[in-house]
């Protein structure tokens, strides 16, 4: 059996003062858009930081888009927002009618008294 002790090496060749630049204008676009270049944004950055950073000898590669993360956020917390408000409203629901059921009930079993008995 043998074993392969060798590690895996990771290194960053890009500038830290470029990284804070991007970082700076990211951040100062996103303001001016009023946010709506933020998906745009943050994978631009995410595709110069993994351009720079090379793992076990082989250059990372970003094929990402802002339209995909988009995509991706808006949908994806649209239907779990969804789904959590259809299931709130099933519980409130169910128990708002069973409590008006209840009472209904309770005033046919009165009538029937009244008309029985009356």
């Amino acid at each position: 059996m043998s074993t392969n002790n060798r590690t895996k090496e990771s290194t960053f060749d890009g500038s830290t003062l470029v990284e804070k630049l991007i970082l700076i204008g990211c951040f100062l676009l996103t303001i001016l858009t009023f946010g709506l270049a933020l998906w745009y944004l943050v994978c631009t950055y995410q595709r110069w930081n993994t351009k720079h950073t090379v793992y076990d000898g082989k250059r990372l590669v970003f094929e990402g888009t802002g339209k995909n993360y988009f995509y991706t956020i808006f949908f994806g917390s649209f239907w779990s927002c969804n789904l959590n408000v259809n299931i709130f409203f099933l519980i409130i629901i169910d128990k708002f009618l069973i409590k008006q059921s209840r009472k209904l009930i309770q005033k046919v079993m009165v009538y029937k008294l009244v008309i029985l008995f009356g």
